[in-house]
């Protein structure tokens, strides 16, 4: 507890002076030292003067900000810039850059759109092309940031062929200084990431590559530092969604969610009632009931919606304390995120901090380089449930005085997350690609932990005597569960009545 420098002083004051940015502490210029980065300066620590003092190499002469760091290319010739070492983002109030750890500028500084100081600054790849993008919050627009969005000089692709710099923007409602951040998570295990951020009315989670919300909830917060995250709370094998409200209403929040499409769905079946159909991927209801959802109203679509018919969207409402959101598709996470400036391998799974001279460096991580994003435990790609089926016999006893089929299939999880009953195994009279005939459904019955089978049987009565029947199988047909491999969801056998006689 004993003070032992200030010589960094207290941080980058932001917003009128209300608000210090927090730093970030990496080993940014690998030399096997942590640096503490602030937005206008580097430093580290100093044996010889028992102190703090700035990096030599640092010549920038940039304001205050808030920082995160990442790998964004190598850049031979600049000040600071080295293979491995890592590049400074910083938030200034109102714009944005990224420079090397020495200074030199390499993007921006680019205007926040939509105005507002801007904040706490997540990094990751946003949309799936190998390279690191940034996004950052302003007054009324969430931004993604992508340099190679208009620069060569950066790897990656900019997949909305944009060529100012950024990937993407949202429309969101931000009336203080827009410090606060967001995260990044792949929730269903598909290679594709999410974005979460939390404004004063409404939670949203974002596609990563074009900005879509594809999930919305009423929200209630005035913004400060506060920011949603993503981490295994209760050591359930899923990742649940964490954000925190305050009784703020400032007047200004819609009703309804303006952002916000709908309930989505791909089939029937993902819609939350019976009454609801599913069209043009979004849930139609009639009543607010259908939605199944007290923070939900069945109200009308957006204009620029597909289909017919009324959808369930959030209404807004002011609310208190602490919400941990979670679905059974979601894939896992690590069980920890323990600070606001989290990099994953800043602090290790069972909460106990690594010695500065063993942490890892996160951009040097595969899998990693970035900032604010939470990964699986263990630091793997991220799991999920695996379900795959066995056609593994049938009845000998079946003849023309007994007409009856049993065919027995093997249910198999083989992924690493828990998959809850009912899920429905179909049978079939053929190969259902090529026209084969539905016989009958079955459904687990018992949760399938990692590693768990069930054997489910379908009757089939008055078959074809004398014929050998292709029974082809299939589990989850309609994609209830989202897997980590969905295409080993099938099988198959040849069944006969009577059975033949033995070889």
């Amino acid at each position: 507890g004993t003070l032992k420098s200030a010589a960094a002083g207290p941080g980058d004051k932001l917003c009128s002076g209300g608000y210090t940015a927090p730093s970030v502490i990496a080993d940014v210029d690998v030399d096997d030292q942590l640096e503490l980065v602030h937005g206008g300066s580097i430093w580290t620590w100093n044996a010889i003067a028992d102190d703090m003092v700035l990096e030599p190499y640092w010549m920038g002469n940039f304001t205050g900000a808030f920082t995160a760091v990442a790998d964004f290319g190598d850049f031979p010739g600049l000040m600071g810039d080295g293979p491995g070492r890592a590049e400074v983002v910083a938030m200034s109030p109102g714009s944005v850059r990224v420079h090397t750890i020495g200074g030199d500028l390499l993007f921006g500084p680019a205007a926040l759109p939509g105005g507002g100081d801007g904040g706490n600054i997540t990094i990751a790849d946003f949309d799936g092309d190998g390279a690191p993008e940034f996004g950052v919050v302003g007054s009324t627009r969430y931004v993604v940031y992508d340099p190679a969005c208009g620069d060569p000089m950066f790897e990656g692709e900019c997949g909305t062929m944009t060529d100012n710099g950024i990937l993407w923007q949202a429309v969101i409602d931000e009336n203080s200084c827009a410090i606060m951040g967001s995260t990044v998570f792949d929730f269903e295990g598909d290679g594709a990431a999410e974005v979460v951020y939390a404004d004063e009315c409404y939670i949203r989670v974002y596609e990563g590559k074009t900005g879509g919300v594809v999930w919305s909830h009423p929200r209630s917060s005035a913004t400060w530092y506060d920011a949603p995250i993503v981490v295994d709370s209760d050591g359930d094998g899923r990742a649940e969604l964490i954000s925190p409200f305050s009784p703020y209403g400032n007047g200004g929040c819609p009703a309804i969610d303006p952002s916000f499409e709908g309930l989505r769905c791909t089939e029937q079946f993902a819609c939350p009632g019976d009454a609801l159909t599913c069209d043009e991927g979004l849930c139609r209801c009639v009543e607010d009931v259908d939605c199944g959802d007290p923070d939900m109203v069945c109200t009308a679509a957006l204009p620029q919606s597909p289909g017919v018919g009324n959808v369930c969207r959030p209404k807004f409402s002011v609310r208190t304390g602490l919400r941990v959101y979670s679905d059974v598709n979601w894939v896992g996470s690590r069980t920890i995120w323990n600070q606001h400036a989290y990099s994953v391998t800043n602090v290790n799974t069972d909460g106990t901090i690594p010695k500065g001279s063993e942490v890892e460096r996160n951009w040097q991580v595969e899998g990693l380089n970035n900032f604010r994003q939470n990964v699986q435990d263990e630091l793997g790609i991220v799991s999920g449930p695996d379900l795959t089926v066995e056609a593994i016999g049938f009845n000998q006893d079946c003849s023309a005085d007994n007409p009856l089929l049993s065919i027995q299939a093997e249910v198999c999880n083989r992924g690493e997350v828990v998959v809850d009953p009912p899920i429905e195994v179909n049978f079939y009279d053929g190969d259902p690609e090529m026209g084969g005939a539905l016989l009958c459904t079955a459904e687990t019955t018992i949760p399938l932990v990692p590693g768990d089978c069930e054997i489910v049987a379908c009757l089939y009565p008055n078959p074809p005597l004398d014929e050998p029947i292709e029974i082809h199988v299939r589990v989850d047909e309609k994609g209830v569960v989202t897997e980590c491999l969905e295409g080993n969801n099938s099988g198959s056998l040849i069944a006969q009545c009577p059975p033949p006689p033995p070889e």
